[in-house]
């Protein structure tokens, strides 16, 4: 489905996004459109957030320049992504492919298609194949069972409640019979799935489940955040009151069910030398004062990943003792790749308890769950 969407762009050029549910999603996705692939290597672009910070703002600057209001809009380009296309991008595509989202996501996605059409109007930025009297076109896959009922991938559990997904799917096919004025019927469309009145989740014992679930992880979440949450001023008496609780990195989700920890992919010579780069050129920093530019040298190489994956990491994982003196590295892991075997297809790469984690150059952070 995914190539045959993209079939214009391939033969008469355009710029696509296809925005993936997860990140190893996109990386498999990426890796099969570029072994298909006769153009340019260029033209496929992965972007997601399980790379270091540095490459991953290169990147987003890129992209921003190229398919921006502005710039130099490319004969060609495929941009491979995740939700990081909903809130990071100022951009626009003439073709757009997605997994199954909530309603609200999807409509998000569609800000970015033919973003800039009003703005160009009378120039000649777009491919041959556009068609201007007619609406640009969300291609939305739906994944199914062999009943052809909604089937959602193990892999997306904790990304957004199952129900809206379920809600939303079936919502699809109404939204073929005619186009979506935006914004219209965005409110509309966002209260079906998300509304109060929304009466999907009871029509069936089993998505009755789903919403029950979500709402019960919903309110740990909340009770969590109360316990931990910072009290006004007006309620503190002294400085014990600002830790109640003694909360860790590993409780702390930086949003539902993403439970962070930080890991630090780096390079190990011939001699034992740790590195931050392939060619063995910077030594990982190991003193007991780091300078702002180290520090920020370290933080930008260092990629964040569910604390599950690395909650049994041995001692070769363990940071430079220095490290532990310092607040915003002492919860850092090592990711350690041995130069001399870095471009092997066989290396697993470093084993935490059932997890193996490896550092592509290409596809950025591979995650392997040995069953």
């Amino acid at each position: 489905m995914i190539a045959d969407t993209l079939q214009p762009v391939v033969h008469h050029g355009g710029c696509a996004a296809v925005v993936c549910a997860t990140v190893a999603d996109a990386q498999d996705t990426y890796a099969y459109l570029c072994s298909i692939w006769a153009g340019p290597a260029h033209d496929l672009v992965l972007v997601h957030g399980r790379v270091g910070e540095r490459r991953r703002q290169n990147t987003l600057a890129d992209l921003r320049r190229e398919l921006g209001p502005a710039g130099p809009r490319p004969l060609r380009r495929v941009v491979v992504t995740t939700s990081l296309l909903d809130m990071s991008l100022d951009i626009d595509v003439d073709v757009m492919v997605s997994d199954l989202a909530s309603a609200a996501r999807l409509l998000q996605r569609l800000g970015r298609l033919g973003r800039f059409t009003r703005r160009w109007a009378g120039q000649s930025r777009r491919p041959v194949w556009w068609d201007g009297d007619d609406s640009p076109t969300l291609t939305v896959l739906h994944p199914v069972n062999s009943r052809g009922a909604t089937s959602l991938p193990p892999g997306w559990g904790t990304i957004e409640p199952p129900v809206t997904l379920h809600e939303t799917a079936r919502l699809l096919p109404q939204l073929e019979k005619k186009p979506l004025v935006v914004p219209d019927d965005v409110q509309a469309l966002v209260e079906q799935v998300h509304g109060v009145t929304s009466g999907f989740a009871a029509e069936t014992a089993r998505l009755q489940r789903m919403a029950a679930a979500h709402r019960g992880r919903t309110s740990r979440l909340q009770q969590l955040s109360a316990l931990h949450l910072v009290p006004p001023p007006k309620r503190v008496s002294s400085l014990a009151d600002l830790h109640r609780q003694y909360l860790t990195t590993a409780q702390a989700a930086t949003r539902p069910g993403v439970l962070p920890r930080r890991v630090l992919p780096c390079y190990r010579t011939a001699d034992g030398l740790l590195t931050l780069d392939a060619a063995g050129l910077v030594p990982l920093p190991d003193q007991e004062h780091l300078s702002p530019r180290q520090l920020r040298s370290i933080l930008e190489h260092t990629v964040p990943v569910p604390a599950a994956w690395a909650a049994r990491a041995g001692a070769r994982h363990q940071p430079p003792a220095s490290w532990k003196q310092h607040p915003m590295l002492t919860d850092t892991l090592l990711l350690p790749t041995p130069l001399v075997t870095r471009e092997s297809e066989c290396d697993r790469g470093e084993q935490f308890g059932h997890h193996w984690l490896r550092m592509d150059d290409e596809l950025g952070l591979l995650h392997h769950k040995q069953q």
